[in-house]
């Protein structure tokens, strides 16, 4: 999306932390591909596309 993602965890089980970790990223790209404006097919353009074409369902 154009911007930096940083996290920081603390934690007492490095697994755990790991897990973690992966989840948080996995759910970054998720948010990434719904909502860039950089990729034309993302849901973001293409509901800026069907502006003005009436009412459009979203998840």
């Amino acid at each position: 999306m154009g911007t930096v993602l940083e996290i920081t965890l603390v934690g007492r089980d490095e697994g755990e932390a790991r897990a973690a970790l992966a989840e948080l990223f996995a759910l970054a790209e998720r948010l990434d591909a719904l909502l860039t404006v950089y990729d034309p097919e993302s849901e973001l353009s293409r509901l800026n596309r069907a502006a003005g074409q009436g009412r459009r369902a979203v998840d």
